[in-house]
């Protein structure tokens, strides 16, 4: 080690201080930090599931480990990377001068930008005849694998830089080139040395699934041990010396304090057990689920199909708490459609994780996973930082079980956390190229999936999902689909998914009962490369809700009797613009009853509040006398989720099964309700066949499943009974009802299914391989990926770009900015904001309807927006909660232009807009 400190290995850089040229920290001390770092990760953090992916033993993979972090940055051992950070350094040029190797200006160098030094870390490592699945692992260590199409790839063993020399050596260092070669193998010998590792077997080889895990759990380690919080920097004046070793190590890992993996021990759970859980005692669907994941021999996918209300979400965390305990998975990621249904779904998980945590006597992380995360008020009262500082402080937050750890805030280490609670779209982008993906993968890796509502979403983000599948079933993650049903074509696409059965392969085999099985409520799981289908008994009592066809002029007529003793009626139309246009009406026509309008035009503030009182007035406590006589108006979000109670039900006509989801909230509990309203009664808008299909509608679910619901459709239904027969006929092309006027509108179906397909392939990741023998190399997998977060956002959803914007209205008397609400709140536009006030300003946030989303407008409408922000709040831009936001500023009549617009926001009916002339949309 003596000979080590006296050769220029010693005074390599790998960090500095931008701001101060006196700090920095030698390469050996980074990689041995990685490398110390990345062994505590594999022994202490990392859930048994993912060891079991590595296959390899405890001693072996702490050997992996410590030598990826110790090789992981190499390439920084080049004259090229030396060159352009001690432009950052003070004296560490001059000091490697004086022991024979010169530093050279950076300008010295071809092509200086495209030669990363993970690439030149990887070039290093095969020209040792280091196993080319391991220094591909180094080379994608910064997010993005080694490209397949770079020059001179294939000559790698050769030339140890995968390009010319001058890449990384100017014309003096060229001359020294021997010398570099020596004092990288004193680095390289010195730092395995201090590491107590050795490279692996030359010829040692990993699954595709297996570099990806490594390479996630590198890139986690390395983002650690470059943290200066947790691992400082030194003075210039200091070289460092092993004896720092291991406090400095030990005192970083204390600061981070990462949670404990969840660990549960759940092997059975009988129904006083589940009772204690979630506050009831088991139904029939339950305790089926329950029995498949505690004795299936491998788990794997498991399918949920069951009628609305009926507790599938408990039914779900009770098998993954099972699932977990059997095959060692340390976490749980919950999704769902939507911000809004995560929202109102996350205080649910929040108690059912606090439970796990107050039995475990231990503090587990949580995460509520979308771009909207920090407005929500629930999320935001659990205490933000780590055990030690919650265990400090008495007044740190509601929840003392729970926390939300800062190094898990970042949007790429979100699903890091013990429990995540999100969109779907984090379970889609694992299935996105883009940078850092092996993060994603590594924290769903070892969680078990629960994706809820998985019948709604359509063919381009089915393609995501898919993929994301192929990748977990790789992972033998046991995943958790629910629906309140499936076409069983859908079903089928999902299983074959998990199990990554190419399409060729699956079309040889024979059809299988589970493969059509129409009966209900039904679970349908993998046990290995086996699928088993399993009705379940039906405990719940039979309803029936009567189906009448009605339009908009009968539409007062139906209403005024069914509530002319009182109760409650719910209309779910198909587009904002409609849902305004027949509250107003009701407004005229009901005018000693209360209309209240819901959808997603509203600000999210307002649409929270909005949500709080439905919950209170039509939940499953409420009373006769909040109820009576109220009308709610709203939109698709009134299907999803959320947990009302109405006595009569009108719809737009829509595809049957989001009928069926919409049904679901009829009638949905038990209670004694007024006469009129006895018996379920469902009125349908646009399903009488002389009628023409109304043009939103259309335009937002196609018109071949519109048509086919509107044949198909019964004049009663039988629930649960007939939800998974009628399910299956609309959405089967061979159960024809009228084949001249469907065939047109099937093959327009057909079609725009094809196109969401193939649309959807542009940044797809490819499949994955378990086999060794049918290795796909890790180089070339991000080939082609987005090119940023922002694109990586929109990626996974079909259709033009939205725009976000942030309303407020102008007091022109006080000169002061007000949320649009009925108590407002007010800001001075030229005041710095604290936290809270920008919490709050931040909560007024809407999407702007597609209308400003044309490809021919977008941009300029942009533009205005930022423009306007900068003229009115250009301090509140500088604050982090709200940089980058777009304001739009009503005027005193709750008005503005925008673009070819005027637009508005009315506190009972929303945003709105109109053309000059035109009527309002």
């Amino acid at each position: 080690m003596f000979d080590f400190f006296q050769n220029p290995a010693c005074l390599l850089a790998a960090k500095t201080d931008r701001k101060d040229r006196q700090k920095w920290l030698p390469l050996w001390m980074h990689l041995l930090d990685t490398a110390d770092v990345m062994d505590v990760l594999v022994s202490d953090w990392l859930p048994d599931h993912i060891k079991d992916i590595l296959c390899a033993d405890e001693d072996t993979l702490s050997q992996t480990a410590r030598c990826l972090g110790a090789m992981h940055d190499i390439g920084k051992a080049t004259p090229l990377f030396q060159s352009r950070i001690l432009q950052s350094i003070d004296n560490i040029d001059d000091l490697l001068e004086g022991r024979g190797l010169p530093i050279s200006s950076l300008n010295c160098f071809d092509r200086y930008t495209r030669s990363p030094h993970a690439l030149a870390g990887e070039a290093i490592l095969l020209n040792r005849a280091v196993s080319e699945d391991f220094a591909a692992i180094v080379g994608a260590h910064h997010g993005i694998p080694h490209p397949l199409d770079q020059p001179n790839w294939g000559q790698l063993q050769i030339d140890p830089y995968g390009a010319t020399y001058s890449n990384y050596y100017d014309d003096i260092h060229l001359h020294l080139k021997d010398t570099w070669e020596n004092t990288r193998s004193v680095l390289i010998h010195a730092v395995l040395n201090m590491c107590d590792c050795a490279f692996p077997d030359d010829l040692v080889s990993y699954t595709l699934p297996q570099q990806v895990i490594w390479t996630g759990l590198l890139i986690m380690a390395d983002w650690i041990a470059s943290n200066e919080n947790y691992f400082p920097l030194l003075s210039v004046e200091e070289e460092g010396h092993p004896s720092l070793y291991p406090d400095r190590v030990e005192d970083a890992l204390d600061r981070l304090n990462l949670p404990p993996i969840w660990s549960p021990c759940c092997y059975a759970l009988p129904p006083e057990q589940f009772k204690t859980r979630f506050g009831f005692s088991p139904n029939c669907v339950q305790e089926s689920i329950i029995q498949i994941a505690a004795s299936v021999n491998k788990p794997g996918l498991l399918i949920l199909e069951a009628p609305m209300g009926v507790g599938k979400t408990e039914a779900a965390l009770a098998a993954a708490e099972l699932l977990a305990s059997r095959t060692g998975c340390g976490g749980l990621f919950f999704g769902l459609p939507t911000q809004a249904t995560s929202n109102g779904i996350f205080p649910r998980i929040e108690h059912w994780a606090a439970s796990q945590a107050k039995s475990d006597q231990v503090i587990y992380s949580i995460k509520l996973a979308h771009g909207a995360a920090e407005l929500n008020e629930d999320y935001q009262s659990i205490f933000h930082g780590t055990a030690i500082t919650n265990e400090d402080n008495e007044d740190n937050g509601t929840n003392r079980d729970l926390l939300v750890h800062p190094w898990f805030e970042g949007r790429k280490q979100a699903l890091l956390s013990d429990f995540v609670i999100g969109t779907v779209d984090q379970i889609l982008m694992m299935a996105l190229k883009q940078r850092h993906l092996m993060l994603r993968h590594l924290g769903l890796a070892g969680k078990v999936v629960i994706i809820d509502e998985c019948h709604a979403y359509d063919a381009y983000m089915d393609q995501y999902l898919e993929q994301a599948l192929a990748w977990l079933g790789a992972y033998d993650v046991p995943v958790i689909l629910l629906s309140a049903t499936l076409p069983y074509e859908t079903r089928t696409q999902l299983i074959r998914a998990y199990q990554n059965m190419r399409y060729k392969e699956f079309t040889r085999i024979e059809k299988e009962p589970w493969m059509t099985c129409r009966a209900y409520p039904l679970l349908t799981y993998t046990d290995g490369k086996a699928v088993i289908s399993k009705a379940i008994p039906d405990e719940s009592s039979e309803r029936t809700v009567r189906i009448e066809q009605i339009d908009d002029e009968t539409l007062c007529d139906s209403l005024s009797t069914a509530l002319s003793e009182g109760g409650c009626a719910g209309i779910i139309l198909n587009t904002v613009k409609r849902a305004q246009a027949v509250a107003k009406k009701l407004q005229v026509a009901f005018p000693n009853d209360e209309i209240l309008i819901f959808h997603g035009a509203f600000t999210m503030e307002q649409r929270a509040a909005i949500e709080q009182i439905l919950l209170a007035r039509l939940g499953k406590n409420s009373k006769p006398e909040d109820r009576k006589n109220l009308i709610v108006v709203g939109t698709q979000v009134m299907e999803q989720s959320l947990d009302v109670d109405f006595d009569v039900m009108v719809t737009d006509l829509c595809p049957v099964d989001l009928l069926f989801q919409r049904i679901g909230r009829l009638h949905r509990h038990q209670r004694k309700r007024p006469n009129p309203v006895q018996n379920a009664v469902c009125y349908v808008l646009g399903a009488d066949e002389n009628q023409e299909l109304e043009k939103g509608s259309v335009a937002v679910y196609g018109e071949y499943l519109l048509l086919r619901t509107k044949e198909i459709l019964p004049d009663q239904l039988s629930i649960p009974k007939d939800i998974s027969e009628t399910v299956q006929n609309v959405y089967d092309p061979t159960y024809l009802i009228n084949p001249q006027k469907e065939a047109d509108a099937l093959q327009d179906y057909q079609n725009h299914l094809n196109t969401l397909r193939q649309s959807a392939h542009a940044y797809r990741l490819g499949a994955p391989s378990k086999s060794k023998r049918r290795r796909t190399p890790l180089s070339g997998l991000l080939d082609t990926a987005v090119p940023n977060d922002v694109k990586a956002d929109a990626a996974v959803r079909y259709g033009t770009d939205s725009i976000e914007i942030i309303l407020l209205k102008y007091d022109a008397k006080a000169t002061l900015l007000s949320t649009l609400s009925a108590s407002p709140e007010y800001f001075a536009p030229d005041e710095a904001l604290s936290d809270d006030e920008a919490l709050t300003v931040a909560r007024q946030k809407l999407r702007l309807p597609l209308a400003f989303s044309a490809s021919w407008s977008i941009d300029e409408i942009i533009a205005f927006l930022e423009k306007h922000s900068q003229q009115w709040v250009p301090l509140w831009l500088i604050h982090p909660i709200l940089k980058g936001e777009l304001f739009l500023i009503l005027d005193e009549n709750n008005q503005a232009q925008l673009n070819a617009y005027t637009v508005g926001y009315d506190l009972r009916l929303g945003f709105y807009f109109e053309r000059k002339h035109d009527e309002r949309h």
